[in-house]
């Protein structure tokens, strides 16, 4: 058997305005909101493991 390690995770979400490109690329409506979520995963050392990113349009699902 092979050796198991425990991941734990914080997730940072934040509200951000996008960038001309981010609205045309999203598909966004003038003046949308955009949420950005981030989630670091650490192993029990507390060493990052990975990192993940998404962003959508607030009330939207996140691509």
């Amino acid at each position: 058997m092979g050796t198991w390690w425990e991941l734990a995770w914080v997730e940072h979400v934040r509200a951000t305005i996008p960038t001309p490109d981010d609205t045309t690329t999203l598909n966004l409506p003038t003046g949308a909101t955009v949420l950005v979520t981030r989630r670091v995963s650490t192993d029990e050392h507390d060493r990052p493991a990975t990192m993940g990113r998404r962003a959508g349009a607030a009330g939207q699902a996140a691509s």
